[in-house]
């Protein structure tokens, strides 16, 4: 025995109830909007009669006429737009989250997190990048090629310490 009704949600219901009321034709288009607007919004999901469903599929274009939409500016055509140049990192421009330390020596190794730092050439940033993914260094140290040193060695035993604490 096969089913009898259809369960719709999402686009369907939807177009069923376009389809309800493009078919009173006595409702004018405002009204008729605002109507469609409101039981889109708090109706989730209906059962059909499967017939009533597959009528609606074969019924003329001219019958199931949607109703006017908000008048929405064309859209251009779509492009990519280049890749701005990135900004120079300065003070204020520095974001000590923008990559995590354990995610990267994970998966690019002690090389790429190496190659990453490579790129933060102030002190600062690097103390920054330190404190705010709990990595455990030296906090008096000032030279930028120890500080990239020192993010990696503790990066790697905070990386040990995550392992072990799972295990």
């Amino acid at each position: 025995m096969g089913r009898t009704t259809k369960s719709l949600s999402g686009g369907g219901k939807d177009k069923l109830l376009r389809a309800l009321v493009a078919g009173e034709g006595d409702i004018s288009s405002v009204p008729a909007e605002r109507l469609l607007k409101r039981m889109s919004e708090i109706i989730t999901e209906v059962r059909v009669k499967r017939e009533a469903w597959e009528d609606l599929g074969r019924m003329p274009t001219e019958n199931r006429t949607k109703p006017p939409r908000k008048s929405v500016t064309p859209r251009p055509e779509f492009t990519v737009p280049p890749k701005p140049e990135p900004a120079p990192v300065t003070a204020s421009t520095f974001d000590p989250f923008a990559f995590s330390t354990l995610a990267l020596l994970t998966k690019k190794g002690k090389s790429g997190l190496a190659a990453t730092l490579a790129d933060i050439g102030s002190a600062e940033h690097l103390h920054a990048l330190a404190a705010a993914q709990h990595l455990s260094i030296d906090r008096s140290e000032m030279d930028v090629a120890k500080l990239r040193e020192a993010i990696v060695t503790a990066t790697e035993v905070r990386l040990k310490e995550r392992r072990a604490a799972a295990s």
